[in-house]
């Protein structure tokens, strides 16, 4: 039988030390409340396997890699902007490549329909050549590759649900029709790349789906965007794998993003792209009082459990308000030259 969802974890994630809000302090607040709704007891785990350097490879060139393995062997420091890496972030980042992998085996293999690996350092901002915003490798750029060579796949969507854009994804994927990106991010923010009329280059053409947002979107304005946009593009891709960048960054609380979503509203978005055979991987999410919170309520909808989340104070009130819906509408007028809206 085909079980729900697998965690994909390792204590090695809490090394590869920052001094950013980037730290190992935002995976033990997960895993606190992961047990403390019950959650990390139901839901079976596995310690993720290190990925080999031909699979980095499938996304990251020999002389990048070099460098970044020589980097880290003598202490580490600033790699790239906003990046600092030390002498065990290597290993550790090619342990969360190989968390996002084992997810790809298991969801493919048949034996669990979805897999959220837990991992740090994240991943959506490191193209080919660089670092930065934290990301060293791009754990879901090597993935869809990898589920391209290994399983033979042609239709791959990643839902990158980050506040951030996710430019090193972009980059990888641009001219590809095989591999159909979309990023919900706020508007302004780092790395100041998503604009909505970057819809993709040839053989890509329109297979890049970015939807800035303003401030205060909220839950409901989120919703907006995923039945506007997201949902009627995924039924038309129908994806033999969903990706999910599972940045946490946008709740109310966040220091880096005011679009104000709600645990609960993770949870619906969780809840909208369940159908599809998906792994996540962790990346943003840096107020340690609630992110364990917006991942609980992840892992409670992808894991079929009743447990009801909460997030530990009130969330502000964020209708949508006109220039929210223009924003979305601007986006859904430039993909109705692609796609059935």
């Amino acid at each position: 039988m085909t079980e729900p969802l697998l965690l994909l974890y390792d204590e090695i994630f809490l090394k590869h030390e920052t001094d950013s809000l980037e730290h190992g302090s935002r995976l033990q607040a997960i895993v606190g409340e992961l047990k403390e709704y019950g959650l990390w007891e139901k839901v079976p785990r596995r310690r993720p396997r290190q990925a080999s350097r031909s699979e980095v490879l499938l996304a990251h060139p020999h002389e990048y890699l070099e460098a970044l393995q020589a980097f880290c062997a003598a202490g580490g420091g600033v790699w790239a902007e906003d990046t600092v890496v030390d002498r065990d972030t290597y290993d550790v980042a090619l342990r969360a490549v190989g968390a996002v992998l084992d997810g790809i085996d298991a969801v493919m293999k048949g034996v669990y329909h979805r897999a959220l690996a837990l991992v740090r350092p994240p991943g959506h901002h490191a193209a080919a050549l660089r670092g930065g915003g934290f990301c060293v490798l791009n754990n879901l750029a090597i993935g869809a590759n990898y589920a391209r060579q290994e399983y033979w796949l042609n239709r791959i969507a990643i839902l990158d649900w980050d506040a951030h854009h996710g430019n090193g994804l972009q980059s990888f994927f641009y001219s590809d029709s095989e591999v159909l990106y979309i990023s919900l991010h706020q508007d302004g923010l780092y790395p100041y790349t998503g604009w909505a009329t970057e819809t993709g280059d040839e053989r890509g053409k329109g297979f890049n789906i970015n939807i800035p947002l303003p401030k205060d979107t909220g839950d409901t304005g989120y919703y907006y965007a995923m039945h506007k946009i997201i949902l009627p593009v995924l039924e038309q891709f129908q994806p033999q794998l969903l990706l999910v960048a599972a940045g946490y960054d946008a709740h109310f609380a966040d220091p880096l993003s005011s679009l104000a979503l709600t645990s609960e509203g993770f949870g619906q978005l969780a809840k909208m792209i369940k159908p599809w055979p998906l792994v996540a991987a962790l990346e943003g999410g840096y107020d340690p009082a609630t992110v364990g919170h917006a991942v609980a309520a992840t892992v409670a909808v992808w894991g079929e459990l009743p447990v009801a989340v909460t997030d530990p104070a009130a969330p502000p009130y964020a209708p949508v308000r006109p220039t929210q819906r223009l924003r979305i509408d601007d986006a859904w007028q430039i993909q109705k030259k692609y796609w059935r809206l």
